[in-house]
C-alpha cells in the first residue's frame, strides 16, 4: 500500500499551485461557520473557495 500512496502523490509546489494561500483559509473560516451536522454547508464552502479555482488551472 505504501507504493500505491507514494506514486499517487507528488510532492507540492508552490510555483504550480492553483490555490492561494488566502483561499484556503478563506475555505477553513469558511468551515469554522458550518454546523457540525450540515455536510452542504461543508460541501458549499468548497465549492465556493476551492473548486472552482482547481478547475479553472486544469484548463
Amino acid at each position: 500500500m505504501k507504493d500505491m500512496l507514494s506514486t499517487n502523490l507528488e510532492s507540492p509546489n508552490a510555483a504550480d499551485a492553483c490555490v492561494t494561500e488566502s483561499q484556503v483559509n478563506a475555505y477553513f473560516e469558511c468551515l469554522t461557520l458550518c454546523n457540525l451536522d450540515d455536510g452542504s454547508c461543508y460541501e458549499q464552502c468548497i465549492l465556493v473557495h476551492l473548486k472552482n479555482e482547481v478547475e479553472a488551472c486544469k484548463r
